[in-house]
């Protein structure tokens, strides 16, 4: 169910990092029976799944966040020998470009979704906090 439920909240971005986010989340349901066993917590599939499907939106944020830092960081620098801008190929991942405005809007949705849903907070505790956690 959580895989499933990552798999359709992830469909509209691009394949590579959707298999990012799903295999991260896949190796945290691989995890989990041991960290409920560590956190003397009896094993429960709805707790399990909510943890799971937090891991992926977890991995999503960090990727998203770590591409961003890269990216204002590369312009930042390069603005000091030239325009700023950054082009591979055909692809303009400038400031000013699709990429880097599509990356910002995501980051956005994510962070304002993640506080609406009072699931902030949730990112950046340990799986081990998380299923001693009530995630009702």
């Amino acid at each position: 169910m959580s895989i499933q439920l990552l798999h359709e909240t992830l469909e509209e971005l691009p394949w590579a990092l959707r298999e990012q986010v799903i295999s991260y989340a896949e190796s945290v349901r691989s995890a989990l029976p041991g960290i409920f066993i560590e956190a003397e917590v009896r094993y429960d599939k709805e707790k399990a799944d909510k943890i799971i499907y937090l891991a992926g939106i977890k991995k999503l944020d960090a990727l998203i966040t770590s591409n961003q830092w890269v990216l204002k960081s590369a312009t930042s620098l390069l603005s000091k020998h030239n325009d700023g801008k950054i082009k591979f190929g055909g692809s303009d991942y400038s400031r000013e470009g699709d990429f880097f405005r599509n990356l910002h809007r995501l980051s956005l949705a994510i962070e304002s979704a993640l506080y609406k849903n009072g699931a902030k907070e949730l990112l950046s505790m340990s799986y081990l906090a998380l299923v001693k956690a009530d995630l009702s």
